[in-house]
């Protein structure tokens, strides 16, 4: 099975976005332009994470926090 990354759970025109969004976010001057591009970044980041958890198979996504952070104590 091979490595998947953030990446593979958007679509063409979303990594764009967040390409772009990112740019933007390194390139801001003041403070409300890095929050606006930061929360656009961050958006993209927690749709690729609902897709992960979704692919996962995870119905609840702090059981499986939970689950992991007790095989990770036993």
């Amino acid at each position: 099975m091979t490595k998947k990354k953030i990446e593979d759970f958007l679509t063409n025109t979303e990594k764009e976005e967040l390409l772009e969004n990112y740019k933007c976010l390194r390139e801001a001057r003041t403070k409300s332009e890095a929050n606006y591009f930061g929360e656009a970044v961050n958006h993209l980041l927690n749709t690729a994470k609902k897709r992960i958890v979704d692919d996962a198979g995870i119905h609840d996504e702090n059981a499986a926090t939970v689950q992991s952070k007790r095989k990770a104590l036993f």
